[in-house]
Formats: structure tokens, C-alpha cells, sequence
């Protein structure tokens, strides 16, 4: 168990702007709006003591709450391509 309790939508919008989608994307691939994945964002950045999204991702990566390979796992995988 970890010292900080985020909730399962918390951890999919963090886990995939880890991944470097952005909120419109988020949105997108969890069926839900963008209001929706920037509310999930705003409270869980209070839970993890962070100042923005990169920062929450850093933080939870530190705690063990995300693997330290989130941000190298394709987004692909999920439905989601990025032009590079």
C-alpha cells in the first residue's frame, strides 16, 4: 500500500500523461470530457503534494505508484498514436 491512496480513474489520467498524451486525449480514450480528466488532474495534484501534471507523474513514480517504465510503454498499445 502506498503512503498516498489515489483512485483508479486518478491513476489512468496520470499514467497516461505519463505516457505523454495530453487532457483531450485523455478524455478521449477514457469516454469521458476534458472537464471530467482536468478534474480528476486538479485533485489529485493536492493528494500527491505536486505543482502540475509533469511534476504528480514524477512524484508517483518516486512512490511506486507508477512504474518507472510508464513513460517508455507505448501509447499505441492503448488505441493512441503520436506524430512525431
Amino acid at each position: 500500500m502506498h503512503p498516498v491512496e489515489l483512485t483508479e480513474r486518478q491513476t489512468e489520467v496520470l499514467s497516461l500523461l505519463a505516457q505523454g498524451l495530453d487532457l483531450p486525449q485523455i478524455a478521449r480514450q477514457l469516454q469521458f470530457s476534458v472537464y471530467t480528466a482536468r478534474s480528476h488532474l486538479r485533485d489529485l495534484l493536492p493528494r500527491l503534494k505536486a505543482a502540475n501534471g509533469t511534476h504528480a507523474v514524477a512524484i508517483a513514480i518516486g512512490l511506486g505508484i507508477l512504474p518507472s517504465d510508464v513513460a517508455t510503454k507505448s501509447s499505441t498499445l492503448i488505441g493512441v498514436s503520436h506524430v512525431r
